[in-house]
């Protein structure tokens, strides 16, 4: 049973091939690059004129005026990433039984890529298809991590990721065992502040949404434990772990009906849906 599995939810993007659940290799964007050798290694932080294919120059819209370099995406890495991972490990798509995929929440391009990729190989290979959510991720690696530095005891789970606007995307779960977390509320968009003031004594906190905020949790709650920051982040093999045994507990996603999960609307949509000013 061969997992292809990807995590686009992010702006580091990763590719892994998974045999059940043990992971073959993992490929990251931080190892990845495109079009970039060793002659331009540093064009990326450098002028527009030498970037390699898939950077692009952006002005801020502060007063400053200053530009940033943005790196690739998922829409300029996924696919050549994806082909990397199967050349090295002398696989073809054929021989995938299930393609495993974060659907969110995350960034709205790298998600909407990652299901139409997914969807695309799922329907070109007749590969099982497994969607699973970014937060349950998170939940599920920082579970399997505390489960093995503190073996007597796991907490209740809350993850946060940022949602720009000073806003989180909050999951809360409780362990039951390896890669088996439960959810025990729906997850939500909160104010950090909002979010702050729901944790209790007993929680485990993990997610990169904690980055900004650490500081806040020690100060307003001591007794609450920060998860190791080695899982705060999604990541492919991960994807993959998750995926193979929600797919061993008969979890199957129709073609056909998977969406990426966004929480809300785009901030395009947003704006094309207000009330237009007189």
């Amino acid at each position: 049973m061969h997992i292809l599995a990807f995590d686009t939810s992010a702006t580091t993007v990763s590719v892994a091939l998974l045999h059940r659940d043990v992971v073959m290799m993992e490929l990251d964007s931080g190892q990845y690059r495109v079009g970039q050798t060793d002659e331009n290694q540093d064009s990326r932080a450098g002028s527009a004129d030498v970037m390699a294919k898939g950077y692009t120059k952006q002005r801020s819209r502060r007063e400053s005026g200053s530009s940033r370099i943005f790196g690739p995406g998922a829409s300029t890495l996924l696919a050549p990433m994806i082909k990397t991972l199967l050349d090295e490990t002398g696989q073809s798509l054929r021989e995938i039984d299930v393609i495993a995929l974060t659907a969110g929440p995350g960034l709205f391009t790298g998600l909407r890529v990652g299901v139409v990729t997914a969807k695309t190989l799922a329907y070109a290979t007749q590969a099982h298809l497994v969607g699973v959510n970014t937060l349950e991720v998170i939940a599920a690696q920082t579970a399997v991590d505390r489960r093995i530095s503190h073996p007597n005891g796991i907490n209740s789970i809350r993850v946060v990721l940022n949602a720009q606007r000073q806003q989180l995307f909050c999951g809360y779960y409780e362990s039951k065992s390896n890669w088996n977390v439960t959810e025990l509320e729906a997850n939500q968009i909160l104010n950090r502040d909002q979010w702050l003031g729901q944790i209790r004594a007993d929680d485990l906190v993990t997610g990169a949404g904690l980055k900004p905020i650490v500081e806040n949790i020690h100060a307003a709650h001591r007794e609450v434990k920060v998860a190791a920051e080695k899982v705060w982040s999604t990541s492919a093999a991960s994807v993959g772990k998750l995926a193979w045994h929600q797919f061993q507990s008969g979890k199957r996603d129709d073609l056909w009906k998977l969406q990426p999960f966004y929480f809300r609307p785009s901030a395009a949509e947003e704006k094309r849906n207000s009330p237009k000013s007189d």
